[in-house]
């Protein structure tokens, strides 16, 4: 080959190679004037507002054990994080003296039986032949009373005489005085009560009698009272736990004194454990009791809970202007305790079956809109939205599903713009 054949075929290859150079460098700066976007295609699913909202756990119920009964304390059964069962004995007070005074009543209303049935006697016995024994006896005594009044007159009269005659001692006319003055005593009560039961009617009589059974009967039944009492608080000194749970605390011990102003203990019901929420006026609106809400345990790794709404308040508090709302949570692992806070979700809006998209996706305020891939090129498409919790936003009308929106990307983009669509692993489609 020549020199010029050769210089001609050198500037020949040399203006290949500066074309092909030119057509390559246009052709990536074309690609890299297109925006990377990512993209998501747009699919129905459910989305749904939430109220979150600050609580604490508390006890279903909490008793302060309450002794009716004071005194010297003989045991102790229990310690502070034991369970316990409903009557199971808690502590238990000296009985000694309460055992003597039940002793003494009993022996009291004995003597009361026998009051009223004496009583009793005596008022079926007011009228009739029995009264009429009664009448005849009092006579009978009341002439016996006279026999010796007049006995004791003749005798003190002979003692007299023989004492001005100086034939007795002035001691023995005193005597004789003596026995003269309580014989006539004597007659005029005899007399006395015979005159009242022969004066007086079957009908005094009997009202008599009514009245004093009728007090026997009453005497009797406050012994009885007394007896009942002191037999209830022999039972009392056994003090038990008035409902199943775990004891919170406690402040006695054995062969200390016990006072019935002092509580010895308290018991927690944890098996159900409750939290109040005060919520505002927008949220009381979707609640009502039986609803379950979702709760989160912010002290426990896996914290997430159901709960049950129990109730919801129907009136504002006055000074807060919220709403009271309590809701109660199944707690049979003991794991939730009381004091522990937890933050309550209150679902507020939800739609099933609908569009949805991330929130970031969704651009403009006034009117919003978002940019969907047509081929490379950014499109422009206006939107409706619904329901929307901040993290994800439904689409009422404007996309179909499928449709491949921009969610990366999109707050570069102007309408018509070209986008270069980048993967997961940042390769450029």
């Amino acid at each position: 080959m020549n020199q010029k054949k050769f210089a001609c075929l050198s500037l020949a290859l040399y203006a290949a190679l500066v074309l092909t150079g030119c057509a390559d460098a246009a052709s990536d700066s074309e690609q890299f004037s297109a925006t990377p976007v990512e993209i998501t295609n747009i699919l129905r699913g459910s989305i749904q507002t939430v109220y979150t909202y600050a609580g604490q756990i508390k006890p279903e119920k909490e008793v302060r054990v309450m002794s009716t009964v004071s005194g010297k304390v003989e045991s102790v059964n229990f310690e502070v994080g034991e369970s316990v069962n409903k009557d199971d004995i808690l502590l238990v007070i000296d009985k000694e003296d309460i055992e003597k005074n039940i002793a003494v009543l009993t022996a009291q209303l004995r003597g009361a039986d026998a009051a009223v049935a004496t009583a009793r006697f005596n008022l079926q016995n007011v009228d009739g032949s029995a009264m009429q024994r009664q009448i005849d006896a009092a006579y009978t005594a009341m002439q016996s009373a006279k026999l010796q009044l007049s006995s004791a007159e003749t005798s003190y009269e002979n003692s007299k005489a023989m004492y001005e005659a100086e034939a007795v001692s002035s001691v023995e006319l005193t005597q004789a005085e003596t026995a003269y003055n309580q014989a006539k005593l004597s007659y005029e009560q005899a007399a006395q009560a015979y005159a009242l039961l022969a004066g007086s009617t079957v009908e005094e009589n009997r009202s008599a009698a009514e009245k004093a059974l009728a007090q026997a009967e009453a005497s009797r039944g406050t012994v009885a009272v007394q007896l009942e009492n002191a037999r209830d608080m022999l039972g009392d000194a056994s003090v038990r736990a008035p409902i199943s749970g775990v004891i919170t605390s406690r402040s006695v011990e054995a062969g200390a004194t016990l006072s019935a102003a002092v509580s010895p203990c308290t018991i927690m019901q944890t098996d159900t454990v409750t939290v109040d929420v005060d919520v505002t006026e927008k949220c009381v609106m979707s609640l009502r009791p039986g609803m379950s809400v979702d709760l989160a345990v912010s002290s426990m790794e896996s914290g997430s809970r159901t709960g049950t709404i129990r109730t919801v308040s129907p009136a504002a508090d006055e000074v807060k202007n919220t709403y009271a709302v309590k809701i109660d949570m199944d707690n049979l692992d003991k794991k939730l305790k009381p004091g522990m806070l937890v933050s309550v979700y209150f679902i507020d809006e939800k739609r099933e079956g609908v569009l949805v998209l991330p929130r970031s996706a969704v651009l403009g305020t006034e009117s919003t809109y978002v940019f969907v891939n047509d081929s490379g090129t950014a499109k422009k498409v206006p939107v409706e939205t619904g329901v929307d919790n901040g993290k994800e936003i439904e689409i009422v009308s404007g996309l179909s599903e499928n449709d491949p929106v921009i969610t990366t990307g999109q707050n570069f983009l102007k309408d018509g713009d070209p986008v270069s669509i980048v993967n997961e692993t940042g390769k450029v489609e």
